[in-house]
């Protein structure tokens, strides 16, 4: 079997850095609450997207070691270890920010990221480094999943899985913990040992 999985919003859990970055940068007194408040309150400023991408630029980039793994992934990448389940990353990120401001190679930075957290040792997920893909837009993005075969995908975006192309053969996961429901044909989980159930087919916690 092989096993898909986003990124960002997936693997690597933002809130916390957006909500931090968000006061440490003189945007707002106090933090707004999450990714998603910081991202709606500045949208609402004259010059919003522009401090919306620029904040991004330094999560993506500089200040990405700060993200967290989402609770439960953990275990989830061990129980495929275990399991023999191949594991695959493909992300929609370019390589260098819009905000030409920030310089810093966001592709890197995500690989660094997860050699940091033991994705490709034999004792950690012992992902394959060759199994980490980047794609430039989404809809290169499900081409590469279609390419790979996936068994399965996991995604926060559910606009992926409405891209044309996605592959028929593939079950759609959508990651969304803060969504009630899903009006699309996928698998809806909020957390990532709903995941394993679905996935693996047997619970990956005690």
């Amino acid at each position: 079997m092989r096993v898909g999985l986003d990124f960002d919003n997936t693997l690597a859990e933002y809130d916390h850095l957006f909500a931090n970055l968000a006061v440490e940068t003189g945007l707002f007194a106090k933090s707004p609450g999450g990714k998603r408040d910081v991202r709606d309150q500045l949208r609402l400023r004259p010059n919003g997207e522009y401090l919306w991408r620029r904040l991004q630029a330094m999560a993506y980039g500089p200040c990405l070691d700060e993200a967290q793994l989402f609770a439960g992934a953990a275990e989830f990448l061990t129980a495929c270890r275990d399991a023999k389940i191949e594991v695959v990353i493909v992300s929609h990120k370019t390589r260098f920010p819009a905000c030409k401001e920030f310089k810093t190679d966001m592709r890197q930075a995500a690989l660094d990221w997860m050699k940091r957290r033991d994705f490709f040792i034999v004792d950690g997920f012992a992902l394959k480094s060759e199994n980490i893909h980047f794609a430039d837009s989404r809809s290169e993005k499900v081409q590469m999943i279609s390419e790979l075969k996936c068994n399965f995908f996991v995604d926060d975006l559910e606009e992926v899985f409405i891209e044309p192309g996605f592959p028929v053969s593939t079950g759609k996961v959508l990651f969304a913990p803060d969504q009630t429901r899903s009006s699309l044909p996928v698998k809806h989980c909020r957390h990532w040992k709903e995941i394993a159930d679905v996935i693996i087919g047997q619970p990956a916690y005690a």
